[in-house]
C-alpha cells in the first residue's frame, strides 16, 4: 500500500519575489469586495497570499521564511511602500538621463581637447617659424 500526499500549492514556485511583492501591494490597494475576485484571477489562495504577506513584512520574502509571529501592517504602509518605490524608479530614470548627458558633456570636453591640443601644436610651429624668419631677417 502507497500513501499519496497531495501537493502542496506550487503558487510559490511560479512567482517570483517580484511578482509577490507586486501582487501583496495591488492587493492591500483593491477596495473590499474585490479582493477574492483578485486572487481567483491571479490563481492563489487567500493562505498563500497571507503566507506571503507575513514574509513580506518581516522582510522575508526573499528567503521564503514565514515568520512564526504575526506582524500588523496596514494599508497606510503598502500606500508609502508604493510611493517610495515610485519614487526610486523616478529617481532612477532622472539618475540614469544626468549619466547620459554627462557622457555628452564628456565626448564635448575630449573634442575640446584635442581641438586645444592641436592650437598649441600650430602655435608652437608659428612660434618657430617666426624665430626662423627673424634670424635670416637679422643678418
Amino acid at each position: 500500500m502507497t500513501v499519496v500526499i497531495p501537493p502542496t500549492s506550487r503558487a510559490s514556485e511560479e512567482f517570483t519575489t517580484e511578482q509577490k511583492r507586486e501582487i501583496i501591494m495591488t492587493y492591500a490597494q483593491i477596495p473590499y469586495g474585490g479582493k477574492k475576485k483578485y486572487l481567483a484571477k491571479i490563481g492563489i489562495t487567500y493562505k498563500v497570499l497571507n503566507r506571503w504577506n507575513k514574509q513580506f513584512i518581516a522582510g522575508d520574502i526573499d528567503t521564503g521564511l514565514t515568520p512564526k509571529k504575526n506582524v500588523r501592517m496596514d494599508t497606510s504602509d503598502i500606500h508609502e511602500i508604493r510611493r517610495l518605490k515610485d519614487l526610486t524608479k523616478s529617481l532612477e530614470q532622472r539618475v540614469a538621463e544626468l549619466e547620459g548627458a554627462l557622457e555628452e558633456k564628456d565626448k564635448q570636453l575630449s573634442i575640446k581637447d584635442e581641438q586645444n591640443a592641436a592650437h598649441a601644436r600650430a602655435v608652437d610651429s608659428l612660434g618657430k617659424a617666426i624665430a626662423i624668419m627673424q634670424k635670416y631677417t637679422d643678418k
